[in-house]
């Protein structure tokens, strides 16, 4: 038994309160766009790619990259689809058709938004 410093015996620590579950609530599912929402998403970035400029400072083509997001809007392409399609493009570009893909999943925000900061 362990004692305290005057020899008595030591008392049990008291258990720390713990705060109490609460459910949380799961999050809700993705919500793909609809048709007028992919076609919306398409014809903003037709007319958002010439103004962006075209390389970055690695050399990556972002005009490049726009257009073959536009490619997965238009055909609807699954990640396997899109990857076959573009298999041995630059990574920039297989960077961009995930974006797309994800996007057409309802997992990622618009496609338009992320190029905005690169307008001219």
């Amino acid at each position: 038994m362990k004692r305290d410093t005057k020899g008595r015996p030591a008392k049990k620590a008291a258990k720390p309160k713990t705060k109490a579950k609460t459910k949380t609530a799961k999050p809700a599912p993705p919500v793909r766009p609809d048709e007028s929402a992919i076609e919306a998403q398409i014809k903003a970035l037709v007319e958002i790619n010439p103004r962006v400029r075209r390389t970055s400072a690695f050399g990556d083509n972002h005009h490049n990259a726009i257009d073959a997001q536009i490619k997965v809007l238009i055909g609807r392409m699954s990640e396997d689809e899109a990857l076959n399609h573009f298999d041995g493009d630059p990574d920039n570009i297989q960077d961009a058709i995930r974006d797309a893909v994800d996007w057409l999943e309802g997992k990622a925000p618009s496609l338009v938004e992320s190029w905005r900061e690169l307008v001219r």
